[in-house]
């Protein structure tokens, strides 16, 4: 892994490129697309990866426009931008309903396509869910409600998280953050599960621990935090803003037994005093390639920032210090496509560049490459956005905004292209244990009469089912486990069924499933 080197971008219409100065190799970002709506698009800033809407084979883009150029929040407008090789800078769709932010939340009917919640409104406040794909609506399949129409602010993207199952009924399920605005409305979060049907009642109400009016920013970052410790988060922050206590992020333990009680609380570290320890909480995934997912907290702006592992013995002590400070961090992606999971962060205050941080076994706090912006973009690193795959090349691409302050300087975003590090003559595969295939192993206990250990490799960049199914060949659980990257995973299963009811003793087969791929071995459930 290259350390500390710092990369020079020159901008030339189109096209930036990248040259490593410790390497001989021609290995290049690629800035594939500038998306801008011209001078009056003002704040043209907010990213958000839209999937593969129309069926052509690469992922698209949503970004919302929140302010004109002369602060009317009327001109709210959401843009739909297509991917292709290459990619045009002309919106395939334009919605004008006074549209403050987007979040994508998976494949909530799990009809193939990536949905959407879109923050509405005017007068009234709502969370419209919209379902993906080339059959897109502008009106929304279900209405969720804002509880506190005093308080715009929230509708953010990270106060929004869905498409994974927390409760452990085979479904995806959604939570809405919402917090508070001071001593009149705690800060709250919202569980709303599938099961039977997703509605917008909420099923669970989470308040912290209780503290009011303490808690009214609790709830303003929400993340889903799979196999921290071979169990699945959810995860909540408070950051304390004016109340003069210390900032902190609660654990809640998914599954059949969800509820409202924190398991884990993660104060900030080294007794250092954060009111806003928690206000930048972010899924990256298993960074350091162990198998158990990491993520990162930091303070506002990111004055301080820190990496916690995951592992069987997950603590809420953090593992890494990050600099420098920042803005925005966004993780979930493989921008050098050597199968970790990388991050970026935008550097706060604005410089003018963001910074890259590469996973890996040997990941630490210091940026790996760092992308420079010459005039003509304002306050770029913004807002970051993983893309997927927007030019075809199955290689994770990525998005960074320069928010634009005036007419003359209107937001822009830059649109770049991952690489391949393996092409390149980069090789660090003597530090990387990577499954050369697929692999189901053993379940353990097993024997086992409550819970068990199902361990799986895979040999790259995946969106694996476990099914669980009885002897005579009925479903009996279904585990939709999103992307994983390369490397060995597991869950547990705790003898209970999709409905959450407990299953009878006797002879189970489980079922790793990957696109045609179906590895299966026995395991024995006994009361």
């Amino acid at each position: 892994m290259i350390k500390n080197i710092v990369m020079s971008i020159v901008v030339l219409f189109l096209l930036i490129s990248i040259s490593v100065a410790q390497s001989t190799s021609n290995d290049s970002i690629e800035l594939i697309a500038t998306l801008c709506m011209g001078d009056s698009a003002d704040y043209f800033q907010i990213i958000e990866a839209a999937g593969d809407m129309n069926d052509d084979g690469f992922d698209d883009i949503w970004v919302v426009q929140t302010y004109g150029a002369d602060g009317d929040t009327g001109r709210r407008k959401l843009y739909l931008f297509h991917g292709g090789n290459p990619m045009d800078t002309i919106p395939d769709m334009v919605l004008k309903d006074t549209i403050h932010n987007i979040a994508n939340v998976g494949d909530m009917n799990l009809d193939g396509y990536d949905d959407f919640i879109i923050f509405h409104g005017n007068s009234i406040l709502y969370y419209g869910l919209h379902y993906g794909g080339p059959e897109f609506s502008t009106i929304p399949a279900l209405k969720f409600p804002v509880h506190n129409q005093d308080w715009i602010n929230f509708g953010l993207q990270n106060t929004i998280c869905g498409g994974f199952d927390m409760d452990s009924d085979g479904k995806p399920d959604i939570v809405i953050g919402e917090p508070g605005p001071g001593i009149d409305f705690s800060g709250k979060a919202y569980f709303y599960s599938s099961n039977p049907v997703l509605d917008t009642v909420y099923d669970i109400e989470f308040e912290g621990d209780g503290n009011f009016p303490e808690y009214y920013d609790f709830g303003l970052e929400v993340a889903y935090l799979p196999n921290i410790n071979g169990n699945n988060y959810l995860a909540i922050n408070y950051s304390g803003g004016l109340q003069d206590i210390n900032g902190r992020v609660f654990l809640f333990k998914t599954g059949a037994s969800f509820d409202n009680q924190p398991d884990y609380i993660i104060p900030p570290p080294g007794g250092i005093i954060s009111e806003t320890f928690g206000s930048l909480l972010e899924n990256v995934m298993d960074i350091n390639g162990d198998g158990y997912t990491d993520f990162v907290i930091s303070t506002l702006a990111g004055a301080n920032a820190y990496l916690y592992f995951g592992g069987n013995s997950f603590d809420t002590l953090h593992d890494i210090t990050i600099t420098p400070s920042f803005e925005k961090l966004e993780g979930q992606l493989d921008i050098n496509n050597d199968s970790y999971p990388d991050f970026i962060i935008g550097e706060q205050p604005f410089t003018g560049r963001a910074v890259i941080y590469f996973g890996g076994p040997d990941v630490d706090g210091y940026g790996d490459l760092y992308i420079n912006i010459p005039s003509g973009v304002r306050n770029f690193g913004g807002y970051l956005k993983s893309l997927d795959d927007v030019n075809g090349d199955n290689i994770d691409d990525f998005a960074i905004s320069g928010l634009g302050t005036e007419s003359y300087y209107p937001g822009k975003v830059c649109v770049f292209a991952g690489y391949d590090e393996n092409s390149t003559g980069i090789d660090d595969s003597q530090n990387r244990v990577i499954p050369k295939g697929f692999k189901l192993y053993q379940n353990y206990p097993n024997p086992f009469n409550s819970t068990t250990n199902i361990k799986f490799d895979l040999p790259y960049k995946s969106k694996p089912e476990i099914e669980i199914i009885d002897i005579s060949g009925k479903l009996i659980r279904k585990y939709k486990l999103g992307i994983l990257y390369s490397g060995t995973h597991s869950i547990s299963w705790d003898g209970l069924d999709d409905a959450k009811q407990i299953v009878g003793s006797g002879l189970y087969l489980y079922r790793l499933k990957f696109n045609n791929i179906e590895i299966s071995k026995k395991m024995l459930y006994i009361k």
